[in-house]
C-alpha cells in the first residue's frame, strides 16, 4: 500500500520542482531600420520564495562596433515595454568591452575584452537570499572574473518582471541568451 502513495507523490514532487527552476531564451529580431538597433522585451519572473541563483549568460559576436546589451526592470505601467524609466540593471558588450551600469544611464562599470570578431560570453550568477537581497556574485568573460568590485545593489530585485534584449551595430550579433532563476535545492522528505 505504501508503494503507490510514493509513485502518486513523486512525480507531483519532480513537477513543483521543474516549475521551481524557470528558464527561458531570448534572441533578437533581425534588423529592418538603417540605424541597426533592434530590440525584444521578454517578460520573466525573477522571484525566488526561497534562496536560490539568478543566473544568465550573453553570448555575442565581439566586434568593435557591436552593441548587445540585456535590460532587467519592472514593467511599472504594464505596456510590455522596459522603458529606461523601469530600468535598474544593464548589462552587455559595447565597442569591445563587458559592461554592467545601474538604471538606463547610471553607474557604469567596464571590463575590457579583445574586440576579435568572435563569439564572446559573459557569465552572470548571483546568489540571492530567502529575503531577495543579492550576495556573491560570479561574473566571468570566457572564463576570467569581471565585475568583482560591483556593488551589489540592483544587481537583483525579486520584482523584475521584464528584461529588453538590444543589438546594435554593423556586424551580425550572433547574439545568444539564456536567464535562470533557481532555488538552492530541493529536499524530498518520503515515509
Amino acid at each position: 500500500m505504501t508503494m503507490p502513495k510514493m509513485t502518486i507523490l513523486l512525480p507531483a514532487a519532480l513537477s513543483a520542482l521543474v516549475a521551481a527552476g524557470a528558464q527561458s531564451r531570448a534572441a533578437l529580431p533581425p534588423v529592418t531600420h538603417a540605424d541597426t538597433e533592434v530590440a525584444t522585451n521578454v517578460p520573466f519572473t525573477a522571484a525566488l520564495d526561497v534562496s536560490g541563483r539568478f543566473a544568465f549568460t550573453l553570448s555575442c559576436r565581439a566586434t568593435p562596433s557591436n552593441n548587445v546589451e540585456i535590460a532587467f526592470g519592472t514593467d511599472a505601467n504594464s505596456n510590455g515595454v522596459l522603458d529606461p524609466e523601469e530600468t535598474d540593471r544593464v548589462v552587455g558588450w559595447d565597442s569591445g568591452a563587458w559592461f554592467t551600469r545601474k538604471g538606463a544611464d547610471g553607474a557604469y562599470d567596464a571590463a575590457s575584452a579583445d574586440s576579435t570578431d568572435e563569439i564572446r560570453t559573459l557569465s552572470w550568477s548571483l546568489q540571492v537570499g530567502a529575503d531577495g537581497t543579492a550576495s556573491n556574485l560570479s561574473a566571468t568573460a570566457d572564463g576570467t572574473p569581471v565585475f568583482a568590485d560591483l556593488p551589489l545593489e540592483s544587481t537583483y530585485s525579486p520584482s523584475w518582471n521584464l528584461l529588453r534584449l538590444t543589438g546594435r551595430g554593423l556586424d551580425a550579433a550572433l547574439e545568444t541568451f539564456t536567464i535562470s532563476a533557481t532555488p538552492d535545492a530541493t529536499v524530498f522528505i518520503m515515509r
